[in-house]
């Protein structure tokens, strides 16, 4: 459509614009490039790790900008990603940057050549009285509390006291008292550093709540009786009574 006043230009095909790409940035240093479609200079010449910096270049101005610690790139028109992080070891919160995980020591280096992490993680021993288990934590026997601090175990785990006191899991922070059996009762079982003691009905006692036998009647002989025994009766025709029944004994 005419517009008054304004002449006519004939219309041209488009052409596929070729620029030398003779120079390029990298990190700062001009460095010679190759001849190409000036997008692939600007891009797919960026050698790893570098990225392109813009969305469009001029002949001979184009710049590589270098990867961040811990990414990567191809250098075949691709920006910059995450690499990998060594065997036990995990990427920072937001970031590139790889840490030994917890329970594992070690120094890690980024190598700007390789692009990729140097150093490896090594397990870290676990305190005195502490498994293994995923990460250290005070073993059956003991109580305590541990903690990370980065590159070692903190804390310490204190041994439970035979008799006394007991803990029969593991990551505890503290033993626990040792049941103690009451004046009708016996131990039947010890306590140990790993087992509480364990109390039943002493003699002369039975039941669920270990009610005393009556005398002369009923006695309990054994530990840990349900019931008492019947004392036996002596036939009066034929037998004399040589030792009475006790709340112990028949």
């Amino acid at each position: 459509k005419s517009i008054p006043g304004v002449p006519l230009v004939p219309a041209t095909a488009p052409t596929s614009v070729q620029h030398t790409c003779t120079v390029a940035k990298v990190n700062g240093v001009i460095g010679p490039r190759w001849l190409g479609n000036h997008m692939d200079c600007c891009a797919s010449d960026c050698p790893s790790p570098t990225e392109f910096v813009g969305t469009h270049c001029e002949a001979g101005k184009f710049e590589c900008k270098a990867c961040q610690t811990g990414f990567v790139s191809n250098g075949a028109n691709s920006a910059c990603q995450v690499g990998s992080c060594p065997a036990n070891a995990q990427h920072e919160a937001g970031s590139g940057v790889c840490r030994c995980n917890q329970g594992y020591s070690g120094t890690l280096t980024w190598s700007t050549t390789t692009g990729a992490w140097q150093g490896t993680c090594s397990r870290v021993d676990c305190p005195t009285r502490a498994q293994d288990f995923p990460n250290c934590q005070c073993s059956p026997g003991s109580g305590g509390t541990l903690t990370w601090t980065g590159t070692a175990w903190g804390g310490s785990c204190q041994a439970c006291q035979e008799f006394n006191t007991f803990q029969p899991n593991a990551g505890q922070a503290s033993c626990l008292p040792c049941t103690p059996c009451s004046a009708v009762e016996a131990s039947v079982q010890a306590c140990s550093v790993t087992t509480d003691q364990v109390c039943a009905c002493g003699l002369g006692f039975a039941t669920d709540t270990c009610d005393g036998c009556l005398l002369g009647f009923t006695y309990a002989d054994a530990v840990g009786l349900t019931q008492c025994k019947r004392c036996t009766i002596c036939n009066s025709e034929h037998e004399t009574e040589e030792t009475p029944c006790t709340l112990e004994a028949d």
